[in-house]
């Protein structure tokens, strides 16, 4: 495995176990620790191999400061939120901000901002198609994935 897949392979864990937690949330509105626990220690082996691989510790600091702050962010809003946002949510803010801090450190309130305009979108439509009402649950984690995919995705396209 060259050096360059190596650096994407923690990405790869989160597109397929994060996408797999993000379908079990929109289905039970919930987030498995378990899952949660093996999409965060995937990411972080192959993270700490690549780091190990390239002699520097510059790219894995950077993931873990960044998850720090969004796990804050998170945490802050889990106590603010009066049960609307769930402790699973902000277990799983951890991979997500391992993943954006690997690849885009600097964007990290950039998903933040992208995750919760996406729920807020597609709460506003429940709302006015009826669907949803001003006391129904949506599932926080599939938004937190596309969230953190996009955010990617932008940064990829704008060179950043």
């Amino acid at each position: 495995m060259g050096m360059d897949a190596l650096r994407l392979a923690p990405l790869l864990v989160f597109l397929v176990i994060g996408g797999q937690l993000s379908l079990i949330d929109f289905r039970s509105h919930r987030l498995p620790n378990r899952l949660v626990a093996i999409c965060t220690a995937g990411i972080l082996v192959l993270q700490i191999t690549y780091s190990l691989a390239i002699g520097t510790i510059n790219e894995l600091s950077q993931a873990g400061v960044t998850a720090g702050k969004i796990v804050a962010a998170y945490a802050g809003l889990y106590l603010l939120s009066r049960g609307q946002l769930g402790m699973g949510d902000v277990k799983f803010a951890i991979p997500v901000g391992l993943i954006i801090g690997w690849f885009q450190p600097e964007a990290w309130f950039a998903s933040l901002l992208v995750t919760f305009t996406l729920a807020g979108v597609i709460a506003l439509i429940g709302l006015f198609s009826r669907k949803l009402d001003r006391k129904s649950h949506i599932p926080l984690g599939p938004f937190m994935y596309a969230g953190t995919v996009l955010t990617l995705l932008i940064g990829l396209v704008l060179g950043l």
